[in-house]
């Protein structure tokens, strides 16, 4: 992890924790508590909040998370949608409506539109990027659009590009 921070590659991570995986919850917490010091974006869904975080509040989660330097903060909520946060700035984005056919592969959608998006900025570049006027909602829309796409079909089935539209937002021109 250090030598990937020390990089020019954006460094995220989407925990997705297992605690049957990995029992000890408290060995689990401190692992990831050491790797959110090399972490330029975190996407948290409320229920790896609540394993990472037992006890704290939605925000206390974002405030803890950007704290330790992360650059954006992203906490799913399923069908609520989610948050997202910036030492600057922080936005509720709704869930797209859809007809909820299989949630498999929901928050990995998000995070791929999400990685799909900030892959495009230069990591010298991501926070002026995120403050700029209007990114985090186009983020957010963009994600909460592929989300609703793979809700909408069985199997984990992501969307592809042009399902969702990826050539008119305002990341771009960052």
């Amino acid at each position: 992890a250090e030598m990937i921070a020390a990089s020019d590659a954006i460094v995220t991570f989407d925990p997705n924790p297992r605690p049957a995986a990995l029992p000890d919850a408290g060995a689990l917490r401190a692992r990831f508590n050491a790797l959110l010091l090399h972490l330029d974006v975190v996407k948290l869904s409320d229920e790896d909040a609540g394993i990472l975080f037992p006890g704290l509040q939605p925000d206390d989660v974002l405030d803890a998370v950007l704290g330790t330097g992360t650059g954006l903060a992203i906490l799913t909520r399923g069908a609520r949608g989610a948050v997202l946060a910036t030492t600057e700035r922080r936005i509720e984005f709704p869930a797209n409506p859809a007809k909820v056919v299989d949630t498999i592969g929901a928050g990995d959608s998000y995070m791929a539109a999400v990685l799909a998006r900030v892959a495009r900025i230069p990591k010298a570049d991501l926070a002026d990027a995120l403050t700029a006027p209007g990114v985090l909602e186009d983020l957010a829309a963009f994600a909460a659009r592929a989300s609703a796409v793979t809700v909408g079909r069985p199997g984990a089935d992501p969307p592809w590009a042009p399902e969702i539209q990826v050539d008119a937002w305002a990341i771009e021109s960052v």
